[in-house]
């Protein structure tokens, strides 16, 4: 699978994706992975990134642990299996992505 399409969603995306409460989103891709950081100390098991939606195989990478990826309009909300509290710049792996 290449990446350049998604790459070049990438570019535009990276300028300006945000949480629904502000905290700054960051990708990067490696093989055919691609790689989500929220830059921030969260709360919670939900994060809203406003107007981006990407489809996916998703978990945590500090655990492992699997995360739900849904569409809420334009937004992606991400559900965690346990609370992001002690998380700093929690990391997403996202795979086979289409």
């Amino acid at each position: 699978m290449s990446l350049k399409p998604v790459r070049a969603a990438l570019d535009i995306m990276i300028k300006a994706a945000v949480t629904e409460t502000g905290e700054a989103i960051r990708f990067t891709t490696k093989d055919n992975n691609l790689y989500l950081m929220v830059l921030g100390k969260l709360s919670g098991s939900k994060i809203k990134v406003k107007e981006v939606f990407l489809d996916g195989e998703a978990r945590l990478l500090a655990d492992g642990s699997p995360v739900m990826i849904e569409r809420d309009g334009d937004d992606m909300v991400l559900t965690f299996t346990r609370q992001l509290d002690h998380l700093f710049v929690p990391v997403v792996l996202i795979q086979s992505m289409r």
